[in-house]
């Protein structure tokens, strides 16, 4: 009834401004749905304002641009890049300097040098074997039985060759 009493009362406006009528068995969830459907397209241009946009990329930017901003510059002067030494630096900065700097360099794998950590975890047997204690046993024991935690408070050996063979060489043994 309320509705008739509206509907009756706007005759007398602009048509631009009438309301539209209502059936009685319409319920405010299809009232939704219809509304949500007539401004979707209107909703979806203003959220993503990049889909009017008529910029295209390649497909490696498409693919990988979302991962990192290093990979997907608009702009090439304002790439960042590493230079040979490893450090990041604006190719603006290095204009003046040789193109064999702003290339990212792959690095070989590195030499061995002294290893102070393999050198306090890992201890050489008088049979030349190298010892190292087993992982577990710090924390969270409480619920092991006293059997494994004895077990793991042991030493053992290294039982790769390929693993032996860098520890060997980074103790010096």
């Amino acid at each position: 009834k309320q509705l008739r009493k509206r509907s009756a009362s706007t005759k007398h406006q602009t048509p631009s401004t009438t309301a539209t009528r209502i059936p009685p068995t319409t319920t405010m969830l299809s009232l939704f749905s219809l509304q949500a459907a007539s401004c979707s397209s209107t909703m979806a241009r203003s959220l993503h304002p990049t889909m009017n946009t008529t910029r295209s990329f390649s497909l490696f930017q498409r693919t990988f641009g979302s991962f990192s901003p290093l990979l997907a510059q608009p702009n090439p002067s304002a790439a960042i890049t590493m230079t040979s030494s490893g450090r990041v630096a604006n190719t603006n900065n290095l204009a003046s300097s040789n193109n064999s700097n702003l290339w990212i360099s792959i690095r070989e794998k590195s030499t061995l040098k002294t290893n102070k950590s393999a050198a306090k975890r890992l201890l050489v047997r008088g049979s030349g074997g190298i010892k190292r204690q087993r992982a577990g046993r710090t924390h969270n024991t409480g619920y092991k039985g006293r059997t494994r935690v004895n077990r793991l408070a042991s030493s053992t050996g290294i039982k790769a060759k390929g693993i032996e063979k860098r520890m060997r060489r980074l103790l010096g043994a």
